[in-house]
């Protein structure tokens, strides 16, 4: 007979099995902690339907192998791996990582293990540490003397938001949504909440990158552009619609406007096309132009600058390329402050025709339908427009105009 080591010669001491599936069953049957040990095929037809079972045969031999399935319901991101030991006969060692969502998700993991491995399951992993929150969504606490500025945008948007800030600071109280505003679609969805009901000086905005990058017929990110079955997630003909839409509600904010157009895609990049960004830029101007809507040109900066400001085959920045558009975006901002006041404001009044104070803004877009005394002598309205201007009488009687 020859010795076990020379009769399982060539042999892995684990490998994973994907293709082959136990029935339900199975979560009766093992754990996280206490695996299944299945040591024959009588064994194994107890978990696995005859096509599963079949799909398992071919991966294992019974008089070399065992089989070893783990089970379990927790957290989406729950995770299972393993360690080989440098031993003879090996030792494999199970890690459990735990998952920080609280849904509740089916897991099983089926190994195949030589027959003279030794294993265990290990002491549960930590989980990643928490990542620190960014500081661009962090809420801001206006100072009642400054004006308001908004930025919308994607993750371009995102990074060089702190350094606006901070170039801005005793100038402009910064503001963007707590959220990448991706494209021109979850703009249309959730711009209201965006917007909220203060009063902004200025907003500066940008969509396209998320517009023209390709989705795969299954809602697959960034697909190839060269697969016919792909296409971008929002076509440029749509992207026009929804950007004139857009525009349309940001001017009755009443606030001075600024464009900022998509920046490049770089060769190389995943899921996009260069001088998709130039094409999609001039459907955005023949919007702004349309609506009288100054537009800042930080495309061909980029562009020009490609190399040194920009990461090589993607369309994110390096940090100190956000510096440099942040640098631009405050300039364009600080000047365009310094002419919102000499540009004539929206007039919006109240039922009864009394104008509300310019500095309030566009009063709430969606009411309720009931019917009331509005406070501040404006008459009748609804509920939702009572309690908009009570909150603006209140901020003022408080000196606070934001």
């Amino acid at each position: 007979m020859a010795a076990f080591g020379q009769d399982n010669a060539g042999i892995p001491p684990i490998k994973g099995v994907t293709d082959a599936k136990p029935a339900s069953s199975i979560f009766a049957a093992a754990s996280r902690q206490k695996p299944l040990v299945i040591k024959s095929n009588k064994a194994a037809a107890k978990h696995f339907s005859d096509d599963a079972l079949a799909k398992l045969q071919e991966q294992v031999d019974f008089d070399k192998q065992i089989v070893l399935v783990f089970a379990w319901r927790g957290s989406g991101q729950d995770k299972l791996s393993f360690d080989v030991l440098e031993s003879f006969p090996e030792q494999v060692v199970f890690k459990y990582t735990p998952g920080r969502t609280k849904d509740l998700r089916p897991h099983i993991y089926t190994f195949v293990l030589r027959s003279n491995v030794t294993w265990r399951p290990g002491s549960k992993t930590p989980a990643a540490p928490k990542r620190q929150p960014n500081r661009a969504m962090a809420k801001i606490t206006d100072d009642p003397k400054l004006p308001r500025v908004l930025l919308i945008g994607d993750s371009i948007s995102i990074a060089y938001t702190v350094p606006t800030r901070q170039l801005l600071e005793g100038k402009a109280n910064v503001h963007r949504p707590l959220t990448n505003c991706g494209p021109t679609t979850k703009g249309i969805l959730e711009i209201d909440k965006w917007l909220g009901d203060g009063k902004w000086d200025v907003i500066h905005f940008n969509w396209g990158l998320h517009d023209l990058k390709y989705m795969g017929p299954k809602g697959g990110n960034l697909a190839d552009p060269n697969d016919p079955t792909s296409k971008p997630q929002v076509p440029i003909d749509e992207y026009e619609r929804h950007l004139d839409t857009l525009v349309q509600r940001l001017k009755k904010t009443g606030a001075k406007l600024i464009w900022r157009n998509t920046t490049p895609v770089p060769p190389g990049c995943k899921g996009r096309v260069v001088g998709d960004s130039a094409n999609y830029n001039a459907a955005a101007a023949r919007v702004m132009k349309k609506h009288s809507v100054a537009t800042h040109d930080l495309f061909t900066l980029s562009k020009k600058r490609m190399e040194e400001i920009m990461r090589p085959a993607n369309v994110h920045f390096h940090p100190a390329g956000s510096a440099v558009l942040a640098q631009e975006v405050a300039n364009v901002i600080e000047e365009a402050l310094k002419s919102a006041g000499d540009e004539p404001k929206e007039v919006f009044k109240a039922p009864n025709g009394k104008a509300f104070p310019s500095h309030w803004g566009a009063p709430p877009r969606l009411q309720t339908r009931d019917l009331r005394p509005l406070p501040g002598g404006f008459g009748r309205g609804s509920g939702t427009l009572a309690k908009w201007i009570q909150g603006n009488l209140e901020r003022d009687e408080n000196g606070n105009r934001n």
